[in-house]
């Protein structure tokens, strides 16, 4: 199996890049999922471009704490409301947009 390295970023700026990336109606997020290990959390967001099949990955990686809120995507794209609903329980993450509900 061929391993990939992938470029890991802060939530912010993973956050940012996915929003930015988004703007293009094009591109529609196809997978997004998190991992424990150890004490740190990565988060994992594949966005592929439905004119030209691109496919990009941004990840990001945080120390695991407890009553961990962060903003959610899908507050502006609700196409990620079902993977932040998956992490939220099976991780234990909690999203801004979707703690309310």
């Amino acid at each position: 199996m061929e391993q990939i390295s992938l470029q890991t970023m802060s939530y912010e700026v993973f956050f940012e890049k996915i929003e930015n990336e988004l703007k293009d109606p094009s591109n529609q997020v196809v997978s997004y999922y998190g991992v424990r290990e150890d004490n740190s959390l990565q988060m994992f967001c594949t966005i592929k471009n439905t004119q030209t099949d691109h496919k990009q990955t941004i990840s990001y990686s945080m120390l695991d704490e407890p009553g961990l809120l962060l903003v959610s995507l899908s507050g502006s794209h609700p196409q990620t409301y079902d993977f932040e609903s998956s992490i939220s329980s099976s991780l234990g993450i909690n999203f801004a947009s979707i703690c309310s509900k």
